[in-house]
């Protein structure tokens, strides 16, 4: 009984045994195998010689060719953009030529009146003020009594010592004129003159840009009722300018299609070569002799007269010790030559400024001139001149 339950167990440890010693070998066999496998895909591969290209077949390098600066031209090429962006000192004064001034926008912001300084029957004073790109500028309004719609004129006042300019300096025995004949008048101060705020004024550009936002300011306000100029007529602006500012007004009246007419006093040139050598301790124009010379026949207004589509009158006195009378007949021929509405008037022994029967005269050829071409005249269709 004993040896047959002690047989079989014996017989199953055997077998166990076996199965084991089995199973191990099988183990052993596998993982060497798979060894092996790993070895011998992770060889590198054996490296071929590259193939060595014939002599013929060979790349070659050629030198840079040298590079020869280009001289300036003798002419101002085509203002562009880029140009005018251009940070080349050569480039600088393209933002100033007369065609990137016809090509940029004006006006932002809105005109202030700051303060009352005077009360007539006719007419209130005050001092306003507007933008200018990023500038403040200041100035002096007349702006008559009633509902109008009033014609609107801009003042451009002469030359004068900007540190200690006062607002009420010049002009207003002509700006209370006009007001009193029923327009509102205008005579901004131009950036650098106390108190307006200081900035660049190469060819005197930076005093047309002034004007030409002001005219921009006053064609959006113009009629409208939440405006200082609420009584003034829309599409009626005119420019009168004495001396200095006729240099201004030129190169307004080439630039901006919303002046209707322009009366000029005793004018500077057309000409910025000719008004830079005369202003010789401003430091802004011997900046603007410093450009190149090309550069004067794309700034200068005389140019361009071609673009002016509006009656200009000139005054001009044949003694005048300050500005040469010569400037002032150049232009009206000029201008007459183009078939432009230009009328001259050159007065006999009259230096620069007016006095006398004479002086009388020229207040009465203004309000005429002003009252023809711009109060009593139809409002123009915008229009683009070739």
């Amino acid at each position: 009984m004993l040896k047959r339950v002690v047989l079989p167990g014996l017989l199953g440890v055997g077998r166990e045994l076996v199965w084991l010693v089995q199973v191990w070998v099988f183990r052993r066999a596998f993982f060497c195998l798979l060894l092996v496998f790993v070895l011998v895909a992770c060889r590198p591969a054996e490296r071929s010689t590259p193939l060595a290209l014939p002599p013929t077949m060979r790349p070659t390098r050629t030198p840079a060719p040298t590079i020869t600066p280009i001289p300036p031209p003798t002419r101002a090429p085509t203002w562009t953009v880029d140009l005018a962006v251009s940070a080349t000192p050569e480039l600088f004064f393209y933002r100033y030529t007369i065609e990137a001034l016809r090509q940029r926008s004006y006006g932002g912001g809105k005109i202030e009146l700051m303060r009352k300084t005077a009360e007539t029957p006719l007419y209130n004073q005050y001092i306003f003020r507007y933008p200018s790109d990023g500038l403040m500028i200041y100035g002096y309004a007349n702006l008559p009594r009633g509902d109008g719609p009033f014609s609107v004129i801009i003042m451009l006042h002469g030359a004068a010592d900007p540190f200690t300019y006062d607002i009420f300096e010049q002009d207003t025995e002509f700006a209370d004129l006009l007001a009193q004949g029923g327009y509102i008048v205008l005579h901004p101060n131009y950036r650098n003159f106390a108190p307006s705020d200081s900035g660049e004024n190469l060819f005197l550009a930076g005093y047309a840009i002034d004007v030409l936002n002001l005219v921009a300011l006053v064609k959006g306000e113009a009629g409208q009722t939440w405006s200082y100029l609420r009584t003034a007529k829309p599409g009626k602006i005119g420019l009168w300018a004495f001396s200095m500012g006729g240099a201004v007004a030129w190169r307004v009246l080439t630039v901006s299609p919303e002046v209707r007419a322009a009366f000029l006093y005793a004018p500077m040139s057309a000409d910025d070569w000719e008004n830079a050598k005369y202003f010789v301790n401003d430091p802004d124009a011997q900046a603007t002799l410093a450009m190149p010379a090309f550069a004067f026949s794309a700034t200068s207004p005389q140019y361009f007269y071609r673009y002016i589509a509006v009656p200009v009158d000139i005054h001009h006195g044949t003694a005048d010790t300050v500005i040469p009378v010569e400037w002032s007949r150049r232009a009206c021929e000029q201008l007459k030559s183009l078939g432009k509405i230009i009328n001259c008037y050159f007065y006999e022994g009259q230096d620069h400024s007016f006095s006398g029967p004479l002086g009388q005269k020229l207040q009465s050829r203004m309000k005429n001139f002003f009252d023809t071409y711009l109060k009593f005249a139809p409002t123009p269709t915008p229009m683009n001149t070739p």
